[in-house]
């Protein structure tokens, strides 16, 4: 008479078929996850850079007048009052490496020459996106090196030199670099 049902030892074995299966699985899964997360936030990163960069060379490709700090950290586009830029009356429009961020001001009040009155300057426009306590993102790699400089005589060249790191929360071995390099001739100075 034969017994229906498993046997002990065929129950452990289909057992651990099971978990090994179910492990590679899950191992899968979280490689996928890993894939995934570290695209969007690569794919979310380059994108802010790359507006962050595009205004720049815009603004002064429009700009009258420039100032760049003796450090390279900081850039102040001046316009001519009766321009506009984008549909908007121009004034100055400044770009401050800030930390590990990139920050853009405007001008409240028109300038007075290539000067801010009161230094009336609005609240800085985080470019890329980071706050104090983040501990993913995009930030500037070096931030002691300056970003700006300005080259030639006339016309001139401003040169914009983004070094970028990208972080992934919990994941350090996705981090990734970006160097954005960006030579503008400025032919409106005056």
């Amino acid at each position: 008479m034969k017994k229906k049902g498993m046997t002990l030892i065929e129950l452990m074995v289909s057992m651990t078929i099971f978990i090994i299966v179910v492990t590679l699985a899950i191992g899968g899964f979280i490689s996928m996850n890993r894939a995934r997360l570290l695209v969007g936030n690569m794919k979310d990163s380059q994108q802010k850079a790359r507006v962050a960069n595009e205004m720049i060379v815009r603004y002064a490709k429009q700009a009258e007048s420039i100032s760049i700090s003796s450090d390279g950290k900081t850039l102040e586009l001046y316009f001519d009052q009766n321009s506009t830029v984008q549909g908007v009356v121009a004034s100055a429009k400044k770009f401050v490496l800030d930390g590990n961020d990139l920050k853009y001001y405007e001008c409240q009040v028109p300038p007075v020459g290539d000067q801010c009155p009161n230094q009336n300057w609005s609240t800085g426009a985080s470019l890329l996106g980071n706050t104090e306590t983040q501990s993913s993102g995009i930030t500037i790699s070096n931030p002691a090196s300056g970003v700006f400089s300005l080259n030639g005589v006339l016309p001139s060249v401003l040169e914009v030199d983004l070094e970028l790191q990208n972080k992934v929360a919990g994941y350090t071995t996705l981090d990734d670099n970006l160097s954005i390099k960006n030579a503008v001739i400025l032919e409106g100075l005056k």
